[in-house]
């Protein structure tokens, strides 16, 4: 586990908080948008690929709320509309 929090919309993932910052899942012109407005990729750690859908808040946005909501709107609508994902039982 990362060490932070997950949110989620209909069981899929649609945001993150951990010491990163808080992140959101996106389609890749949102995802565009907020690179645009200072965000980055999601990445845990420097050695680690960063997310292909996964965008940090830019830390100036942090206290907009109008803002975070919109993101977060974008984001649980975008997590709606991806496939399940469905874990095999361990064992």
């Amino acid at each position: 586990m990362f060490g932070g929090l997950t949110a989620y919309v209909d069981d899929r993932n649609f945001a993150s908080l951990s010491n990163v910052g808080l992140a959101f899942k996106l389609s890749s012109a949102h995802g565009r948008d907020l690179l645009k407005a200072g965000g980055k990729m999601l990445q845990y750690e420097p050695t680690a690929a960063p997310s292909k859908t996964a965008v940090v808040v830019p830390e100036a946005m942090l206290d907009d709320v109008e803002a975070l909501r919109a993101w977060a709107i974008r984001s649980a609508v975008y997590a709606k509309s991806l496939p399940l994902v469905t874990r095999k039982p361990r064992g």
